[in-house]
């Protein structure tokens, strides 16, 4: 960095130094093991953004709308750069895991960054291919992407042969793709990516009963998300949405994580049960997690005394699709939760990320209730609910992407004798909130996805 005076003043000392070569990291250091409450400010070209230390940690970062971890990933690239050092600190926490921690995540994003030459070392896209066989959604994606939300290139490709020979070319940080294409269709196009350059891929396209098997598939070959394809001026926030959230989140994803699995899709007889359920099982996933969710739902063998909630990040457009897909697939009645609902004994409720949610025990049958629509998700909440209903007999499954800030609730349910599992990282397509609990060492077992049975069955035997 370009440094000239590091001042560190303390109540009954001071130390003066001067400083030709340090780096960021250097600093954070040195200031969380002086355990003093600052404020580092960093500034590059146009862009200022604030680092805030207390108690040996660091506990807050803010630069433009960002906050939190992002924010520390985005300064952190921020080299050569000035900075100024005071004894300030916030109110505001939006950084829970250790400095440490910390660190050894922005450098591996920075790492990622250099070594890929694709997204910029600020983590942010920067460069996106969309492959669609339509001129007007190829035009207004690139009104979304580069106009509205600062995407500095978009190539466009008109189907999956022409997309194959672009990338080498502009080897773009993610690409969204249709389904349907009359030269080498999306189906082909994502085989080939994930065998010679594997790369994000988000599934755009319309949305029915054959084309949601289909992108059910496209899960399977390595793909993200699903994004709606544009139909009119209405469906324009919501992809914008989604747009901006892989954006910004680019480099935290690892496609290099990616192994191809065959499942058996097999429908099965549903218990039918009115019973209230005494064990409940939570499932809480983002982006990456729909592969994880196919192999999950069918391996659950015994819906008897359970019941199971999965709060998914998705677009709502998919929500009632998704779940009658898990239905045919799953022993359990998978439902999607847009209405009070009783969880009895052999139900399966799947619900988006948007809605609010609040539990009431009725007469020993735990009844939900969502709020309005503008209300957020309050995971923390959700968890020391189900955790005062059902205690030891609750088990919480946190998946690829499970990007919530839900670190008080797993502290109190931990308390309550509620079993923490974790995805294996190395197994997760977006395993950056995956570490973060793991760094907070709040989890009981990490496991892959198949092992889950086999774990409760375990503990339940105990």
């Amino acid at each position: 960095m370009d440094i000239e005076t590091l001042e560190i003043k303390e109540p009954q000392k001071n130390l003066t130094g001067y400083v030709e070569e340090v780096a960021l990291s250097d600093i954070v250091q040195l200031v969380c093991l002086s355990r003093l409450e600052r404020k580092l400010t960093l500034k590059k070209n146009s862009k200022t953004g604030n680092i805030y230390f207390a108690d040996g940690e660091v506990i807050h970062a803010q630069i433009d709308d960002l906050q939190g971890q992002d924010a520390f990933y985005n300064l952190f690239s921020f080299q050569p750069a000035r900075f100024t050092l005071l004894k300030e600190t916030s109110d505001i926490k939006t950084i829970d895991i250790p400095w440490n921690f910390l660190l050894m995540e922005a450098y591996r994003i920075a790492d990622e960054a250099q070594n890929l030459g694709g997204a910029s070392q600020e983590g942010i896209a920067k460069k996106v291919m969309v492959v669609d066989d339509s001129r007007i959604v190829g035009k207004i994606m690139t009104q979304i992407l580069h106009d509205e939300l600062g995407v500095e290139t978009v190539i466009i490709a008109k189907n999956g042969k022409e997309a194959l020979e672009l990338m080498e070319q502009h080897r773009p940080d993610f690409i969204t793709l249709d389904i349907n294409m009359t030269v080498l269709g999306g189906g082909e196009a994502i085989k080939y990516i994930m065998i010679r350059s594997p790369s994000p891929i988000f599934i755009m396209s319309g949305l029915n009963q054959d084309s949601f098997i289909k992108i059910m598939e496209f899960f399977r070959l390595g793909a993200l998300d699903y994004i709606p394809k544009p139909r009119d001026n209405s469906t324009i926030p919501a992809i914008k949405n989604r747009l901006k959230k892989h954006i910004e989140s680019i480099k935290r994803y690892e496609i290099t994580n990616f192994r191809r699995a065959k499942i058996t899709l097999t429908s099965f007889k549903k218990l039918g049960s009115s019973k209230p359920s005494t064990k409940f099982l939570l499932v809480i996933g983002g982006t990456g997690a729909f592969m994880d969710l196919q192999k999950l739902l069918p391996s659950l063998s015994s819906p008897e005394e359970w019941s199971i909630l999965i709060l998914q990040d998705m677009d709502i457009s998919f929500s009632q699709y998704i779940a009658d897909f898990f239905n045919k697939i799953s022993k359990f009645e998978v439902r999607f939760l847009n209405e009070e609902a009783s969880f009895c004994e052999g139900q399966c409720f799947i619900c988006n990320w948007d809605r609010h949610i609040n539990f009431v025990n009725e007469d020993s049958t735990i009844e939900v209730y969502l709020g309005d629509k503008e209300e957020e998700l309050d995971i923390n909440k959700i968890l020391i609910s189900l955790s005062e209903f059902y205690g030891p007999n609750l088990y919480i499954l946190v998946l690829s992407g499970a990007a919530l800030n839900m670190k008080d609730g797993l502290d109190e349910v931990i308390l309550k004798g509620t079993h923490i599992m974790l995805q294996n990282p190395k197994t997760a397509l977006s395993p950056s909130p995956l570490k973060t609990i793991l760094s907070q060492e709040q989890e009981e077992i990490i496991l892959d996805i198949e092992a889950v049975p086999d774990f409760i069955n375990m503990k339940e035997k105990e």
